[in-house]
């Protein structure tokens, strides 16, 4: 009943939604036929581009090419500039780059002509805006540095959107500290002067995302709910949505769902009233994704499925390729190895076919390609997806960087010589009255001009040696940027990996309601990870530590977290040793099929929980139980999971629990921890002592103090491994 009533809501929106366009349309229509003058007609006919170009595009294209024959002839040039500016930002919005970045630049060129630097300021800032919607960060920068040489000075919410969007360029290419440095200089402008608006809400946008990057969802959390207060003081429906949106996804991150479902929603009905296909679709492909994380396939394929429809409605191909490589990854977690490959062709097909951003989408899309062939065993078939996602990332660096630095230098080069020209017109307002008078003047201004061309001849010598080796430097130093950001980017992807497999905090609950996880990764991937399955009414959670850390250890842990998986689900095992003998013979047979000689593997305590009846099995790794203010100790077998020499099978011990019994399970990354006065390290005899400590406290609390304890014992130490613990009160 819930759905039938938001979906019939959303529909009223759009209804009204149309009938108030019409109604402004025909209004604007009946002003131009009654206007005096060919100024206030044009000035309409841009007003009128705006609302008629989502409702009829044709109509609106007929009206753009209309414009450009009508604007030229308008006898003030003042108004001419006006109108571009205008008309490039609307088309802007409607994602017409290519004329909006055209009719920007008649734009820049007649306020050249006629110093009307504002309007100059704008266009270009339009055009930087172009830039940043096709991902060119680089070549927007030079725009918004000349945005910013123009601008009216008394325009200071001008001026710190202008140095906001500067930080965003930063952020795009992954320079995150130079990022927040304009960050910072913007929100200092802003609340400086007391400026609450669509711009300052952008900005806390900008910088809850730096946070959000940096895995500091507190205070992601904090700036993305002060767009919300700015939506409210501004009564701005876009903004609104902005915060919504941003918020439900960081709920979703925290295991809140149902919060993250109702804020997309809300958002979705924003940009349904509002008429905004793109943010509709968005709002679908969120609200998928989160229903994809629980498991919720058919309604994912449902919502995708409206995406698709809104957009065919709206003849406007934004998001296809996207919801085509979703459906892929749904698909192939249904199991339909075969439909999950032909949506991935259809993505890759509308790939090759895009002029902008062709080999950024290939490069998504083979690593999507990857990993299904990956979940369905076509190792073969993965590695060659692999390849071939490097290889349009390595030619993503290559074509786009070197042309956006070539784009700079030609935008430095040509300010130069406007600033040159700007100078000599400035100086030629001297009047002729009193250049005759000041006639020793102008020849010492001669004489110091002439001076100066002969300095700027021999630092243009200067530049002209340095400038091979300064390009050089340059290239060198963004393609070390961008592949730093590249290889964050394929860690930050493989970070959302390893936690799809990880169990989530909802499933945690539900089967071991009194219990915590510590988990704390050293690097952004971990090799210890923790697990959880649920059959014959047995709850079987495990700690595990593989070889290494990082992406290694991330690798070796998805490697066998698949062998647990399989035993359990395909060979039915309930029994901890059973389950470890299995899993050791599923990670050999996965290794085997290396070239190389793969001993890695990992050390894990296992334990099958029904009733008051535990049973343990350990490989390396041991079983605590603290009963009676009393540690006992089951230890798990001298042997990793792994290749290891004269194997035996595990052992499973049986223990029937008391009341009040708590059992702990974990790697060895906070006993080894190096810390305290000396330096030294933790050591299990200080472990048991903590964990005898906080018998009295609650679950949750003894979580939060033993996170305290390690944090205070590291200090300003490095973490030196993975940390994962597991306490079960029974």
């Amino acid at each position: 009943m819930k759905k039938v009533v938001v979906l019939l809501a959303i529909l009223f929106f759009a209804k009204s939604l149309l009938f108030a366009n019409v109604s402004k349309i025909d209004s604007l229509k009946t002003l131009i036929q009654s206007a005096k003058s060919d100024t206030d007609k044009v000035a309409l006919q841009v007003k009128l581009f705006y609302y008629l170009y989502p409702e009829n595009k044709e109509a609106g294209k007929n009206l753009y090419s209309s414009l450009n024959a009508t604007i030229p002839k308008l006898n003030s040039k003042k108004h001419q500039i006006k109108s571009y500016y205008k008309l490039a930002e609307y088309l802007r919005r409607y994602g017409e780059y290519e004329k909006a970045e055209l009719t920007a630049s008649k734009c820049v060129k007649l306020a050249k002509t006629y110093t009307f630097e504002e309007y100059k300021s704008k266009a270009y800032q339009v055009i930087s805006r172009i830039k940043l919607s096709q991902s060119q960060s680089y070549s927007a920068i030079p725009y918004l540095d000349s945005a910013i040489m123009f601008y009216n000075n008394t325009d200071e919410a001008y001026k710190a959107m202008l140095v906001s969007h500067l930080g965003r360029c930063y952020y795009d290419l992954g320079n995150y500290q130079k990022a927040m440095d304009y960050y910072i200089q913007s929100q200092k402008i802003f609340e400086n002067n007391n400026i609450r608006n669509a711009d300052y809400a952008h900005l806390m946008h900008f910088i809850g995302s730096v946070f959000k990057r940096q895995n500091i969802d507190n205070k992601a959390i904090e700036y993305y709910k002060k767009i919300l207060e700015v939506a409210e003081e501004i009564n701005e429906p876009y903004i609104e949505a902005e915060g919504l949106y941003l918020l439900g996804d960081m709920y979703a991150m925290a295991g809140n769902e149902e919060t993250c479902d109702k804020y997309l929603r809300r958002a979705l009905m924003i940009y349904t009233r509002e008429n905004d296909i793109d943010g509709q679709a968005l709002m679908l492909l969120n609200l998928a994704h989160g229903e994809v994380y629980n498991g919720e396939l058919d309604s994912a394929l449902a919502k995708l499925k409206e995406a698709e429809r809104r957009l065919k409605e709206a003849n406007y191909n934004g998001f296809t390729l996207t919801i085509n490589r979703y459906l892929g990854d749904i698909y192939s977690q249904k199991g339909d190895y075969k439909k999950a490959l032909e949506h991935l062709i259809i993505a890759k097909e509308l790939a090759e076919n895009q002029e902008e951003k062709r080999t950024l989408h290939l490069a998504d899309i083979h690593k999507t390609t990857a990993y299904v062939h990956y979940t369905h065993n076509a190792f073969k078939d993965a590695f060659k997806e692999l390849e071939l996602h490097i290889k349009y990332q390595d030619s993503l660096i290559t074509e786009e960087n070197l042309n956006a630095i070539h784009e700079m230098e030609q935008r430095y080069d040509n300010q130069k010589k406007e600033n040159e020209i700007l100078t000599l017109n400035k100086d030629n307002e001297i009047s002729k009255k009193e250049l005759d008078r000041q006639l020793v003047m102008k020849n010492a201004f001669i004489g110091g001009f002439i001076l100066m061309l002969l300095l700027a001849g021999s630092i243009f010598f200067s530049l002209k040696q340095n400038k091979k080796k300064n390009r050089i430097i340059t290239i060198q130093k963004i393609e070390v940027e961008e592949k730093n950001r590249e290889i964050l980017d394929s860690i930050n992807y493989a970070k959302r990996i390893q936690a799809a497999i990880l169990p989530p905090d909802k499933l945690v609950k539900e089967y071991l309601q009194n219990s915590f996880i510590i988990y704390k990764p050293k690097d952004i991937v971990a090799g210890d990870f923790y697990w959880m399955e649920h059959k014959d009414d047995k709850i079987i959670f495990a700690a595990a530590d593989c070889t290494g850390h990082g992406v290694p250890g991330a690798m070796v842990s998805v490697i066998c977290n698949n062998g647990l998986n399989r035993a359990v689900r395909e060979h039915g095992l309930t029994d901890p040793g059973k389950i470890l003998d299995k899993a050791r013979e599923i990670v050999v047979e996965e290794f085997a099929k290396s070239e190389d000689d793969v001993n890695d593997g990992m050390d894990i305590a296992i334990c099958s929980l029904y009733k008051n009846t535990l049973e343990f099995a350990g490989a390396n790794n041991p079983l605590w139980i603290v009963r009676n203010q009393e540690i006992i100790e089951y230890k798990g077998d001298k042997q990793p999971i792994g290749k290891f020499d004269n194997p035996i099978p595990y052992a499973t011990h049986k223990i029937e629990l008391q009341k009040g019994d708590t059992i702990y399970i974990f790697s060895d990354g906070y006993t080894d921890q190096f810390g305290g006065d000396k330096g030294k390290k933790f050591k299990a005899a200080n472990f048991k002592e903590l964990l005898l400590s906080v018998q009295k406290e609650d679950m949750q609390t003894q979580k939060e103090i033993i996170d305290k304890a390690f944090a205070e014992w590291k200090g300003n130490l490095e973490q030196i491994d993975d940390v994962c613990i597991i306490g079960v009160r029974v």
